[in-house]
């Protein structure tokens, strides 16, 4: 029964090795390539190319740049009224973001909320369509 045992166990998967414990400066990442491999990364390695992606593979906005690209659509087409979804699909980002964005441009002066629900918003500027005068 020994000599069973014993070819058991050179039957066995062998153990992996050892993890080792490596620094920061030992092993550092491949500088990243550009589709077409003519090496246009800039010399960022493939960690901040993912990084400065979000899923759609646009470049992540700044701290205030989402406010900046709302506004400059409204501005673009200042009679538009248009909700957060209908903008983050043409921007292409976040219809929550779109939304956050818009009521700060609203509690700045640049932007008109102009209905509750649906959340709607036009360009400041623009003024609200003439509605039909009642006679009394």
């Amino acid at each position: 029964m020994a000599a069973r045992a014993e070819t058991m166990k050179k039957a066995g998967n062998p153990k992996a090795p050892a993890k080792t414990k490596r620094t920061n400066g030992e092993r550092k990442a491949a500088p990243a390539q550009s589709q077409n491999g003519n090496g246009a990364s800039h010399g960022r390695t493939v960690a901040e190319v993912i990084a400065a992606t979000n899923k759609t593979g646009l470049p992540k906005l700044g701290k205030g740049k989402l406010e900046e690209l709302v506004a400059s659509h409204l501005k673009g087409h200042p009679k538009a009224e248009v909700t957060p979804s209908e903008l983050g699909n043409k921007l292409n980002r976040s219809s929550g973001a779109v939304g956050n964005a818009l009521e700060r441009l609203v509690t700045a002066g640049k932007a008109v909320r102009t209905s509750d629900r649906p959340r709607r918003y036009r360009h400041k500027a623009a003024r609200a369509p003439k509605q039909a005068a009642k006679k009394a």
